[in-house]
């Protein structure tokens, strides 16, 4: 998500409150959000992408912990360059 400086501050915790009230589970309950990967094998490539994005200066705000095939949706504020995640872009029109 690419978020413009002047709302960034204010616009962060709706985020990290959106991201925490999603419901991980069983997906035949209703009451689920985000259901289980295809397998614990793709739950932990996901957790190991996320822990190296960490280990290289990203900071996790919520999210990001992993109990079998299922993970945690995690909320970071901004990529790193040397993170597996796409660096921000700037929004910024010349």
């Amino acid at each position: 998500m690419i978020v413009d400086s002047s709302v960034h501050d204010r616009l962060l915790p709706k985020i990290v409150a959106a991201v925490e009230a999603q419901v991980t589970g069983d997906p035949a309950d209703d009451a689920t959000d985000v259901g289980p990967l295809v397998d614990e094998a793709a739950a932990k490539r996901v957790e190991s992408w996320v822990d190296e994005a960490v280990e290289a200066g990203a900071t996790l705000l919520t999210g990001g912990k992993r109990e079998g095939a299922t993970y945690a949706p995690p909320s970071s504020p901004a990529s790193r360059p040397t993170s597996p995640w796409p660096a921000p872009r700037s929004s910024a029109r010349s």
